[in-house]
């Protein structure tokens, strides 16, 4: 018998878990303040959810999913991340009827990468989503989560937020020009 986690997982317990659970709480304050609404989705979904949206080539898809056939041999993943279940979520319960739709979620996902420091197969995202809304002011609202976040769960250390932006697919291919160009300097 295996006494110990699955390598690339943890145990929490004791302080771990109490501080843990402060977290989860001052993030769920916060987005209530914001009026976000939490959403839980399942921990496993059809695998076609996430190889469809990610592209079958991606590596998350060829490398990284826990995927396994149930008894009925459906294809089933262990959630890799949550904005698509959140998506899938919204639509199946006719979330977006009422738009903007603002839905957060904290969970956890699982990812078959190399297991090093930090970094854990097992791991737990919060992700914030808000659905229908065009204007830079959904941006904005959660750059300043963002912010009221690592304030509130980091009040004494002098964090700095940084933001950057490729730009749309236009803005990008310049980017990639200019960035191609300038290393071409370095070339032997």
């Amino acid at each position: 018998m295996m006494f110990r986690p699955i390598r690339g997982t943890h145990d929490l317990f004791g302080l771990e878990i109490e501080k843990y659970n402060i977290v989860i709480s001052e993030i769920s304050k916060i987005a209530k303040i914001y009026n976000f609404n939490e959403i839980e989705t399942p921990i496993f979904e059809s695998t076609n959810l996430f190889s469809k949206p990610l592209g079958v080539q991606s590596d998350v898809v060829l490398k990284e999913m826990y995927t396994f056939l149930d008894k009925n041999n459906d294809s089933l993943t262990l959630r890799p991340e949550y904005t698509t279940p959140m998506i899938r979520a919204a639509i199946s319960n006719n979330l977006l009827n009422s738009l903007p739709c603002k839905v957060f979620g904290i969970g956890p996902m699982f990812r078959r990468e190399r297991p090093q420091k930090g970094r854990y197969r097992q791991f737990n995202q919060i992700n914030f989503e808000n659905f229908g809304s065009n204007d830079s002011f959904a941006d904005i609202e959660l750059i300043l989560i963002a912010k009221q976040i690592i304030e509130t769960l980091l009040p004494k250390n002098n964090c700095t937020l940084h933001i950057n932006s490729l730009g749309d697919k236009e803005t990008l291919k310049i980017y990639k020009k200019e960035l191609s160009n300038y290393l071409r300097k370095f070339e032997k």
